[in-house]
């Protein structure tokens, strides 16, 4: 209401104040990381309203990046700026929870007007039971909620901050029932002439709910004054959670009006009696400070992380923040593009397509595709270069005999795998969102409990047979007796890789896919090497390595757990013994997933079964370092498919394959293009690259060459597969898995057998080719998109650039000793050669929208 003045702005709710507390700069930002922290929380909360608001932070930001001093010139030059922005003269700000900070913002603005806008508790609650708690009316959550009403009311009742005359109180009921008559004892208030107006508020929110992300729990801001919200509580809460609830809160209530129902003679259930005390140490805690105390400790500590690692949590995409100018500015140009910008009057293609819209869609799909998987790329890149010199460690110190054994023993576990998880792990993705959209609490706790039970109690027979049947696979198939000695420490290997999958698949249910790549990334491969090196270095060898593995998967499975633990609803989180079976449908999707595992372990690992069958364990251990260093040619393929995979559902489900023929077209090109460079490099160094590993593993340079050129049809394809699965054509996909897993058996069984380990090269690289060439004839049938035009031409001079560079560099390398400064100084100079050719070639119009957003984010990651 207060927002439809014509003199007034009135933020959304911006949790300054919170964000201020928990970073100790309330009063003064001492240090520039508070700055950019605080800028980036308040963008964050502002982000998803469609209000200029997370404009105005965004162009604020940009001005002060490297502020420090007194926090009210921050504050009040945000309030100036979104005033300005509302054409308003006056500005305020309505989180609630502020309540808790009043005498600190008495500090910051001693004039400052105070409205303190009270409704009845209890239809308080069901509101706040409504939007945070999905409307279940468990009486553990009121209760908590209540617990913390509470500890505003007092706040405002007894530590109110500012002296009467600066605040007014405004009661909920009088405001829904007589608007007018208070809105202008509050204008009288402010010092501002009531406006008719304000009772019109409601045409200012007539699409709230595509406007809020939260849009469904403001539907009255679309509606004009009513009171038909009051009381709500009598219908939806039962007479003993109305009681508990004025237990709690009945002195409260009784100062601000509004009278307790007879509910004394109720008696309380001993979960109740339990939920209220719960509530009532909640209390205490809050009124000790204790959780606030909490918060600060948070706060602190990231504010000294970033402080002592700022530039390296920038590498990881869920850490990076907004930091310099440029960062800023393209939060801001987003912001106003998107969200507020008019569009003209547009003209309509042959194919029915606003042209205008089809090319403004196109710059955002692909500014955000390639910003997005840049900030991946570098975060994979980081950890790729560590995984490499890790790689390098452990050729070095275990030999290929080592690897190999290791090797050998993954297919087995792989292969059992496929048969112990049945395809639950993927049910899991699918159905945890499932029932958790439509409240389904009973089914989730099936899958949650039965299917975790399940994996453990097959894991528990498959860990039998691998026991029981390794040693004779080892023996006689792989005729590597080595392996045996080894067999019992990839039982909890297996049986902590199949909880981890299920556990990750239900947080991709969940949608917290950010948490989970930094446990399963960020935890699990540094600790992994961290106590690889310890062990190896204490003489453990393989057996080191392996325990390694093992702690750092128990330490992964543990947090995941306990993430899955917190985010799972209460009504779903005790077992239900009565129910130890999973529903059909879980169990027909299952059978599915579990095919198309079954044909993914042909494809990944045939061809070291068959090299360990006619091959021996060294064989395989050169093998597999080979085929590691091949797969980091598809580093930007992967980068862009994260990304790009939603958005290919996204358009298909709109119809606009106009659009998604462009982006598949340009998308691919950029990826074939900065592949082919790396390519180069690993098929011209090929020995060298392999001699770093240790003497042993030169003989796998032909293996590298073979497998190079097979995974540059993948990336010379683009993203085909994904392009089939989210378009709904999945059983082409699969098909094409079927028929190449046959395929992949047969050529490997006949090849190694011949030709060893250059026989399984050979195969992996045809079965890849195949696949990929086939999966792009699909797509071609099935959705009529092609990713090759006439610009890929453009391609030819910066490649020949390239492999001119690559041959000059490896027939100088002979003068140089140090072979890997020789390998990196010419992937550095075949990359700024292609890059210097084809931007004298020119670039059209849409290679210069992905060159633009690279380079802007290239810029504001360095600062400039």
């Amino acid at each position: 209401m207060l927002d439809a003045h014509s003199e007034i702005a009135i933020f959304p709710e911006t949790w300054w104040y919170v964000v201020l507390d928990r970073l100790g700069c309330i009063e003064e930002f001492t240090d520039p990381w508070q700055t950019s922290l605080f800028f980036n929380e308040v963008w964050q909360n502002l982000k998803s309203y469609r209000d200029p608001a997370a404009q105005v932070v965004a162009s604020e930001a940009a001005k002060q990046t490297k502020y420090v001093g007194p926090t009210v010139q921050v504050l009040e030059r945000l309030g100036q700026a979104y005033a300005s922005e509302r054409q308003a003269k006056i500005w305020g700000e309505k989180t609630p929870g502020h309540a808790l900070w009043l005498p600190q913002i008495r500090d910051l603005f001693p004039q400052a007007r105070v409205l303190f806008m009270v409704r009845d508790p209890r239809d308080v609650l069901v509101s706040y039971d409504d939007r945070w708690n999905s409307g279940r009316r468990d009486t553990e959550y009121l209760l908590s909620t209540a617990a913390l009403l509470k500890f505003y009311l007092v706040h405002l009742l007894h530590q109110p901050g500012f002296p009467p005359e600066q605040v007014r109180w405004v009661r909920y009921e009088s405001l829904t029932a007589l608007p007018s008559a208070e809105l202008e004892q509050i204008c009288a208030f402010l010092g501002v002439d009531f406006e008719p107006a304000m009772l019109s508020f409601y045409r200012m929110h007539e699409n709230v709910e595509q406007d809020m992300a939260e849009g469904q729990h403001h539907a009255l801001l679309s509606k004009p004054a009513s009171t038909e919200h009051i009381g709500r509580y009598q219908n939806a809460f039962s007479p003993s959670q109305i009681a508990l609830v004025e237990r709690l809160l009945g002195e409260e209530m009784q100062i601000l009006g509004y009278p307790l129902s007879n509910s004394g003679a109720v008696s309380f259930a001993f979960e109740e009696e339990r939920a209220l005390a719960k509530a009532e140490v909640d209390y205490q805690q809050m009124l000790s400070g204790e959780i606030r105390k909490r918060f600060r400790r948070k706060g602190k500590l990231k504010l000294r992380a970033y402080r002592v690692f700022g530039r390296v949590l920038q590498l990881v995409p869920r850490c990076r923040i907004a930091i310099s100018h440029g960062d800023w500015q393209l939060l801001a140009q987003g912001a106003a593009g998107t969200e507020f910008s008019q569009a003209p009057p547009q003209e309509v293609s042959s194919e029915g397509i606003p042209i205008g819209s089809e090319k403004l869609n196109f710059k955002t799909e692909m500014g955000r595709i390639a910003r997005q998987s840049g900030v991946d790329f570098t975060g994979t890149i980081f950890a790729a270069v560590l995984g490499y010199a890790f790689k390098v460690y452990l050729a070095r110190v275990l030999g290929a005999e080592a690897l190999g054994i290791y090797a050998l023993g993954i297919t087995i576990v792989s292969f059992l795998g496929v048969f112990n998880v049945m395809g639950l792990p993927q049910s899991a993705l699918r159905f945890v969102a499932l029932y958790s959209a439509s409240k389904k609490f009973e089914d989730l706790r099936a899958l949650l409990w039965n299917g975790s039970l399940i994996l453990g109690a097959a894991s528990l027979v498959f860990s039998a047979i691998l026991l029981s049947a390794g040693p004779w696979i080892a023996t006689h198939f792989y005729h590597s007796p080595q392996l045996v000695r080894y067999l019992p420490l990839f039982v909890p290997i297996m049986i902590t890789s199949i909880m981890t999958t299920f556990f990750g698949h239900v947080l991709g249910g969940y949608r917290e896919v950010g948490r989970r790549s930094m446990i399963t990334k960020f935890v699990s491969s540094p600790a992994t090497m961290i106590l690889s090196v310890v062990l190896i270095g204490m003489g453990m060898g393989l057996w080191g390595y392996l325990v390694a593995q093992i702690v750092s998967a128990t330490i992964v499975m543990l947090l995941l757990l306990s993430l899955v633990w917190r985010l799972t609803p209460v009504d779903a989180r005790s077992p239900d013994l009565k129910k130890l079976g999973l529903k059909p449908e879980v169990w027909s999707f299952s059978a599915a997933m579990f095919g198309v595992g079954f044909m993914q372990f042909f494809m990944a690992q045939t061809d070291r079964v068959a090299l360990g069958v006619f091959g021996g364990a060294r064989q395989v251990g050169i093998y597999a370092v080979a085929a590691a260093l091949v797969s980091y040619e598809t580093l930007i393929l992967q980068s862009v498919n994260q990304i790009f995979a939603p958005v290919i559902a996204d358009i298909h489900s709109r119809g606009e394959y106009v659009l998604l023929g462009r982006l598949f077209q340009t998308l691919t090109k950029w990826m074939l293009g900065l592949t082919f460079p790396l390519s180069i490099v690993m098929i011209a160094f090929a020995r060298p690259i392999m001699r770093m590993f240790g003497h042993d593993f030169e003989a796998g340079w032909l293996i590298l060459i073979i497998g190079t050129c097979g995974q540059l049809v993948n990336c010379g394809v683009g993203s085909v597969g994904y392009l089939l699965l989210m378009s709904g054509n999945q059983r082409r996909l699969v098909r094409v898995q079927a028929v190449m897993a046959v395929i992949m058996v047969v050529l490997c069984f006949n090849l190694v057998p011949v030709w060893g380990a250059l026989g399984a090269a050979i195969a992996a690289a045809l079965t890849n080719a195949g696949t990929n060439a086939w999966n792009l004839v699909e797509v071609r049938k099935a959705l009529k998109l092609s990713p090759y035009n006439r610009s890929y031409l453009k391609l030819l001079p910066p490649i020949g650039s390239a492999l001119l560079i690559a041959f000059m560099v490896s027939k100088a390398s002979m003068f140089v000793r140090t072979e890997w400064l020789v390998v990196v100084f010419a992937l550095l100079l075949s990359y700024a050669a292609f890059s210097a050719v084809a931007l004298a070639m020119g670039l059209d119009a849409d290679d210069r929208l992905i060159a633009d957003a690279v380079w802007a984010r290239a810029r504001a990651f360095f600062g400039r």
